[in-house]
């Protein structure tokens, strides 16, 4: 974790484990990653190098994929929306992918991911951005699928500085919510 106040700080616990996913954004904007083995922390890494985006809010998530049991953590990066993910098997952590750029429309405020319990796809919701869009995109467990990226841009999300986004899946149906 980098060595610096740390103004959000996130736990996703992986089902049926000890395992816990740590993910924290830090004064300069840097957000850090570590994994709870059941024992000790291991696999910490920071995240993203950014300047100064929006210190003032949380604007990264974390989801793991129910099978293969990686994990995934995502960030609001200026007009892009990034992910990376923890690798069980070579117990690494994987470059950064785009989930989606939002072009000219300022700041991917907000982002939450959630896992599909009986699958590798995690949903994505990011916004509002500055002009109150929000999105959705899924995550297959290798790609993030272009064509469920409904409902598409919805022009009515009010811009806040707290959580204004959330993500769920039903638990036997594979909607995602």
């Amino acid at each position: 974790v980098a060595v610096e106040p740390q103004l959000f700080v996130v736990l996703e616990p992986r089902r049926g484990t000890d395992e816990i996913m740590v993910a924290s954004e830090g004064s300069s904007d840097n957000v850090s990653a570590a994994r709870w083995d059941g024992d000790v922390w291991t696999n910490i890494t920071v995240i993203t190098n950014r300047t100064v985006s929006a210190p003032n809010q949380e604007d990264f998530s974390i989801a793991w994929e129910s099978l293969s049991g990686d994990a995934m953590v995502a960030w609001g990066a200026t007009v892009t929306a990034n992910y990376t993910k923890f690798n069980r098997t070579s117990l690494d952590w994987n470059s950064e992918g785009l989930i989606r750029d939002r072009g000219a429309v300022t700041s991917v405020a907000q982002i939450t991911i959630c896992s599909n319990p009986q699958t590798d796809q995690i949903g994505a919701i990011m916004g509002p951005d500055s002009a109150g869009d929000v999105i959705a995109a899924i995550w297959n467990g290798t790609d993030w699928e272009p064509e469920l990226q409904a409902p598409g841009e919805e022009g009515g999300g009010e811009v806040i500085a707290t959580k204004g986004v959330f993500c769920s899946w039903t638990n036997n149906t594979n909607v995602a919510l």
